[in-house]
């Protein structure tokens, strides 16, 4: 990331409305050139790591439904001008404990997500498994001299820029949602408020990030291996289990054989970080079972 730090980078908060892109698209140009396809890949990670969490967020949701219900019942019993000495004591306490589970959740979730260091200054360890794509557009942003993202307040028409600390956090994946919901679910650092907001960057980064970083990957896992790929592609054809491969479900099928080509890299290179990810694989995946579907497997396999 050295040559990023060096990089001019357009952190203008007052653009036009068409100098800026969703964050989401950001991570999107750079998985693909189709902006669809991008987002449809990011989606499915981002997708996976909202199931990490959702049981925690509809247990916080009931505590929260109880506490509020329990609050109403406290308060309205306290507004009665002939409540008794104890009773009001009994609605004075049942009050504090409603008002204990609506805001105990929420510091909860902005303590989980960035923990008790302040400022934050390094990545906290994902509860889930990491992807290249999200590590490496993620990785510009946390640099002290990176590109700047914003959002844009409900009550205002100024962009606010998030402090880098924000992506250091755990649910820092779901900051690149296309939905609010998603983003909702993250706490805006340092406070304890949800960005639902829109956030956004402006084009001449999402530009740069692209170029940069498909630059330093060109010899990473997967990038430099346009024969190696080809190998993998012969080597299936030749393997008995492409004429047992169920050709009904497209999804599976694909996933499949990720999962050979993945076991043909593991066995024929030399070091694990030149194994391509599943993302990488996709398009290989993709058009091989196309072909076994246009010709008879048999006849795939003797080629």
């Amino acid at each position: 990331m050295s040559k990023a730090a060096k990089i001019k980078w357009n952190n203008t908060a007052n653009g036009d409305e068409a100098d800026y892109l969703p964050l989401s698209h950001a991570l999107a140009l750079y998985i693909s050139e189709d902006l669809d396809e991008g987002l449809n890949e990011s989606s499915t990670t981002i997708r996976e790591v909202r199931k990490q969490f959702e049981r925690g967020w509809n247990i916080e949701l009931l505590i929260q439904t109880v506490s509020g219900l329990l609050g109403i019942v406290a308060l309205s019993g306290l507004a009665s001008a002939h409540t008794p000495g104890v009773v009001e004591a009994m609605l004075r306490l049942l009050l504090f404990v409603a008002f204990a589970g609506l805001l105990g959740p929420w510091i909860w979730r902005r303590i989980h997500q960035f923990g008790l260091e302040f400022p934050l200054n390094k990545a906290l360890e994902l509860p889930h498994e990491e992807n290249e794509d999200f590590e490496k557009i993620i990785g510009f942003f946390q640099q002290a001299n990176g590109p700047k993202a914003f959002y844009l307040p409900k009550l205002s028409k100024r962009r606010v820029a998030l402090e880098r600390s924000q992506f250091f956090g755990k649910l820092r994946y779901l900051l690149f949602s296309e939905h609010s919901r998603d983003r909702a679910k993250v706490s805006r650092f340092p406070s304890a408020l949800d960005l639902s907001a829109d956030i956004c960057v402006h084009r001449d980064n999402i530009k740069q990030m692209c170029i940069l970083a498909k630059h330093e990957r060109k010899a990473g896992a997967g990038r430099n291996f346009k024969f190696a790929y080809v190998h993998a592609i012969m080597a299936l054809t030749k393997d008995p289990r492409s004429a047992e491969l169920d050709l009904s479900n497209e999804a599976r099928a694909t996933k499949t054989v990720i999962e050979w080509m993945t076991e043909w890299f593991q066995n024929n290179t030399n070091t694990p970080k030149e194994v391509p990810d599943a993302s990488q694989l996709k398009r290989y995946a993709k058009d091989f079972v196309s072909g076994l579907k246009k010709y008879p497997p048999k006849k795939a396999i003797e080629w």
